[in-house]
């Protein structure tokens, strides 16, 4: 309890709050992204162009949380973020480009008299994006020894955090497949039902690799994970949602995959952040210690409370307009 109360349960609130724009960050425009990279995998003009306009009302609105976190946490633990984005300069800095080139991309793929370049543009950016993005979310779990490091060393080089670079190109590409599933009309959604099935069941296997790997990281995360309660729940949790997802899957109801699958990550990342608190940077970067003052966390978190409640009202509204199917006789293409 007492943890609840003063300056550490106002570190709690603010680690908090940032967890939930980075979750809400991940849903969203890591769905977006997934069918960026989807894109560039598919052949058909017609079939490309349904992909890139199932996006284009909702990229921009879905980004706003990523500058809500990147800003919230410039503002309320500014040690973390001196020590994170120095040693993480360059997978940052990629990161940024390619989500520019991404969001161009997809905004002048409708004036453009070449929509294949910013097909593959957008295609580019959106794997570059979240490979880095993997890279980061690994590099944040396994930390900066020492609290701090140049961006020389490559601490984000590791074998650790390029494989979880590569388990979110995939996540992404499932989340894409599941909002393709209910964007879609016809045979493309169909052909997007056969592609999560096997999506599902590799990132299941990357999944779990990565959670072992993460336990065995150092000393903190092993000592969460001992308790057979813990990752007996744990487990029991994720096999009812995985069992839902492929029962829906097939479903006439086609917002329910993606859903279910919304729901696992969301799980997997409480999970994941449980196991890390009160660490941002193990072994020594905490809530606690990172953290502003009082006076600054309480007027940062006044402006969260305004600012959170209209962007998810923006969000629910765009996707409740733009939620209809898009059907290929319905659209025009550029030859």
């Amino acid at each position: 309890m007492d943890l609840l109360t003063g300056q550490d349960g106002l570190a709690i609130v603010s680690g908090a709050t940032l967890a939930f724009s980075l979750l809400t960050y991940i849903l969203l425009d890591g769905t977006d992204l997934g069918v960026g990279i989807w894109l560039g995998l598919t052949r058909q003009a017609a079939d490309r162009h349904r992909l890139a306009l199932s996006i284009l009302p909702i990229w921009d609105a879905n980004e706003t949380w990523l500058v809500l976190l990147l800003g919230g946490m410039l503002a309320l633990f500014p040690t973390a973020y001196s020590a994170f984005f120095t040693a993480m300069l360059v997978p940052s800095l990629m990161m940024a480009i390619a989500l520019v080139l991404r969001g161009a991309a997809v905004e002048f793929r409708q004036v453009s008299r070449r929509p294949w370049l910013c097909d593959l543009a957008i295609f580019a950016g959106s794997l570059s994006a979240a490979f880095f993005q993997g890279i980061l979310f690994g590099s944040v779990i396994q930390g900066i020894p020492g609290g701090a490091a140049p961006p020389e060393t490559l601490l984000w080089c590791t074998p650790f955090t390029l494989f979880s670079g590569g388990l979110v190109v995939v996540l992404y590409l499932l989340m894409g497949a599941g909002w393709l599933i209910w964007r879609m009309a016809g045979e493309l959604s169909n052909f997007y039902r056969r592609r999560a099935a096997w999506l599902g069941v590799l990132t299941l296997l990357l999944g779990a690799v990565f959670l072992a790997w993460m336990i065995r990281l150092n000393a903190h995360n092993a000592a969460r994970w001992q308790d057979t309660p813990v990752w007996v729940t744990f487990l029991g949790l994720l096999a009812i949602l995985t069992w839902i997802f492929y029962r829906v899957l097939h479903h006439h109801l086609t917002v329910l995959p993606l859903m279910t699958l919304l729901l696992a990550v969301a799980f997997v990342f409480m999970a994941i952040a449980l196991t890390l608190f009160p660490l941002l940077l193990p072994p020594h970067v905490t809530l606690f210690n990172s953290a502003a003052p009082a006076a600054t966390q309480g007027f940062v978190l006044v402006g969260y409370g305004l600012v959170i409640p209209f962007t998810l009202f923006y969000n629910t509204y765009v996707f409740s307009v733009f939620r209809g199917k898009i059907h290929r006789q319905s659209v025009s293409v550029k030859n």
